[in-house]
């Protein structure tokens, strides 16, 4: 009776199937097993094998390996790496730009996040309202540069009529006056270096007349120019020809000869301007190619905003994850200079864009009032060359007098309309230089103009345009980790 009260309760409690006590004991030996294993593998890694991890798959080597690790496997990892983004760069660059443009926008989007209460919703919006007015302002540039490219043979043509106008005038003024008072001035200057001027030479009264039937003012052509002879050395049997100063002087006597003597040079100047004219179609094809290359980079940064909205999205995450792959006896310090960072670069980066699409669109309009050609060329341009500090006012003001000049020619029309130019131009850097930047250097950083003209010129000396563009960040991220880092001496 007692054995089937005991064989009954074992088939309840095991679900109508008795179990074995030689299973029931093989059962908690591997359970004892497997937790001294654990507990074994828990003391060699550090992990805890309980949980979320009792599914990891864990891989002993001996110790030793790790020296392998350092010296074999690291370094081929690294050459790996570095040949992968050789030839993936192209698409880890849309990945960069799109990083780079959720970034720049991820303020704006938590600032309207506030009111919307959706992140999608907030982004949409965002996206919507750039999207406007991108169609607002590219729509008269698009239509105002089509324009001037399918007039471009006119405009050349008219261009070529005023230089040649302005170039026979100023020969004509040339031949009437005799020596332009700016070649008397120089000539006055050179002579000063020069004991006996004439014509140009000095004269030794050493030197006879004539050296083996050579006359001193005899000349002779050196690279293409014909410079007196005015020694003859006897020992080495080489003519000597005048020092540096008397021929500077001689070619200046030479060049005033040239703007009144000058039908061959001038046929030449026309002749390249009807060479101009003459190959406008190849101007127009590769103007053709140009827009097709940009439009084709376009189609290839098309996914930047659909990148762009999934880093929006989970830039909270991202930055969790950043955390948590930070050593915690790191992490403080790590989160603290990253946020500076942000802070320094962020409104720099932000405030430059910015300014530079305002300042942009204000050149653009402004040279279109005025009545210059290709405003709306000009204008983006020195809009995106103003983010290198006094580079982007050159850019609009030197090809904009240049084009004025030779649309107007030497008219009372040209001075007023390069004043014009001049002004607004001058007008628009002020407002930027006095009102834009210095709120930008307030937010991120702030720097002596001695230093910033420095950093300037190291830029360009280093590595050009690209130079000058970051050197400004580069120094902000300077400053920012060498006031979060201290030397001390122990």
């Amino acid at each position: 009776m007692k054995d089937q009260k005991l064989k009954k309760s074992n088939e309840e409690q095991g679900g109508g199937t008795a179990v074995p006590p030689a299973e029931v004991s093989a059962s908690s030996e591997e359970k004892k097993h497997k937790k001294v294993h654990e507990e074994t593998l828990a003391s060699m890694t550090g992990i805890s094998f309980s949980g979320e991890n009792s599914s990891i798959i864990v891989l002993a080597l001996p110790s030793n390996f790790l020296y392998y690790i350092k010296r074999v496997l690291l370094p081929v990892l690294v050459m790996a790496g570095l040949v992968s983004v050789y030839y993936l760069s192209s698409i880890l660059m849309l990945f960069v730009v799109s990083f780079f443009f959720a970034y720049v926008l991820n303020p704006l989007v938590l600032l309207v996040e506030k009111y919307l209460k959706n992140k999608t919703v907030s982004i949409l919006s965002v996206y919507l309202v750039l999207f406007s007015l991108f169609l607002l302002l590219i729509i008269p540039a698009v239509t105002n540069i089509v324009s001037e490219i399918s007039d471009l043979g006119n405009k050349m043509q008219r261009y070529s009529e005023s230089f040649k106008g302005m170039y026979r005038n100023f020969i004509h003024s040339v031949q009437k006056s005799g020596t332009p008072i700016w070649l008397g001035e120089i000539e006055k200057y050179l002579s000063s270096f020069i004991e006996t001027p004439d014509n140009g030479i000095s004269k030794d009264a050493a030197l006879p007349e004539t050296v083996n039937g050579v006359k001193r003012d005899d000349t002779v052509t050196v690279n293409g120019y014909e410079v007196n002879l005015v020694n003859y050395s006897s020992s080495t049997g080489e003519v000597l020809i005048a020092n540096t100063s008397e021929i500077t002087l001689n070619y200046i006597n030479k060049l005033n000869y040239f703007l009144k003597h000058s039908p061959k040079v001038e046929a030449f100047i026309m002749s390249v301007f009807e060479m101009l004219k003459d190959n406008l179609l190849n101007v127009s094809s590769a103007i053709l190619i140009g827009l097709m290359n940009l439009t084709a980079i376009l189609i290839h940064y098309a996914l930047v905003p659909l990148l762009g909205y999934y880093f929006l999205a989970d830039f909270k995450n991202l930055w969790a994850g950043f955390q948590n792959s930070i050593p915690d006896k790191f992490k403080n310090q790590t989160v603290r200079l990253v946020g500076q960072l942000d802070e320094v670069l962020g409104t720099f980066l932000r405030g430059q864009l910015v300014i530079c699409l305002i300042v942009g669109t204000a050149f653009s309009f402004a040279l279109f009032f005025i009545g210059v050609d290709f405003a709306f060329i000009i204008g983006p341009i020195s809009g995106i060359f103003n983010i290198i500090y006094y580079l982007g006012p050159a850019m609009a003001l030197v090809p904009s007098l240049i084009i004025a000049l030779l649309k107007w020619g030497l008219t009372f029309k040209a001075l007023y309309k390069m004043i014009f130019i001049i002004t607004a131009i001058l007008v628009i850097h002020i407002i930027d230089a006095f009102m834009f930047q210095p709120f930008i250097a307030e937010k991120s950083f702030s720097m002596h103009p001695l230093t910033l003209m420095l950093l300037l010129f190291i830029g360009f000396q280093l590595q050009g345009l690209l130079g000058m563009f970051i050197a400004i960040p580069l120094y902000g991220v300077g400053k920012v980790i060498y006031n979060n880092f201290k030397i001390v001496y122990v």
